[in-house]
């Protein structure tokens, strides 16, 4: 049944979590591709549920860090692009649900990480500064929203090493 593969794709997600924590992102890929696998047959059978791509958005992020980890740029920036686009469609499905926003800022970190790792501090930076608007965003309604507060404060960290890095290039 539909629900024992979503379950199979979590399981997937975090086999591949624990081998790129492990430092073997090939590892990691094999898994996250698996999942994908299973998470895409989801999403086309529920093609209007949002959870669903939610999920998806998710390992093609963790694809695009796989890959980054693999120095495939052409495959790291495909899979954040799709991240991306996900991303976007579930928000624009339900603006008013604010953890896709986190979900989207989470995405918009990790390709700038990846991007920060070539050496490419412009792009970086730019991809950084949108990983902000959607925390921001959320602060304006709870400002109290202490999640929110944490992707807030890591954007700006990241940003930061953005500007160190640069600043010690030049």
């Amino acid at each position: 049944p539909q629900r024992n593969k979503i379950i199979l794709s979590h399981d997937a997600h975090h086999l591949g979590e624990a081998n790129l924590a492990l430092g073997d992102p090939a590892a990691a890929r094999k898994h996250f591709e698996e999942s994908r696998v299973l998470r895409r047959a989801w999403t086309d059978a529920e093609p209007k549920s949002l959870e669903a791509r939610s999920y998806l958005m998710q390992i093609h992020m963790c694809l695009g860090m796989a890959e980054s980890f693999l120095g495939d740029d052409k495959k790291t920036d495909q899979q954040f692009a799709e991240a991306v686009r996900l991303g976007n469609s579930v928000i624009a499905a339900a603006p008013k649900y604010v953890p896709f926003r986190a979900d989207l800022a989470e995405v918009q970190g990790n390709h700038g990480d990846a991007v920060l790792r070539r050496g490419k501090l412009e792009e970086a930076g730019k991809i950084f500064q949108q990983a902000m608007d959607n925390p921001q965003f959320v602060l304006s309604k709870r400002p109290d929203d202490l999640a929110y507060q944490t992707h807030l404060a890591l954007a700006h960290e990241r940003l930061g090493a953005v500007h160190k890095e640069r600043d010690a290039v030049q």
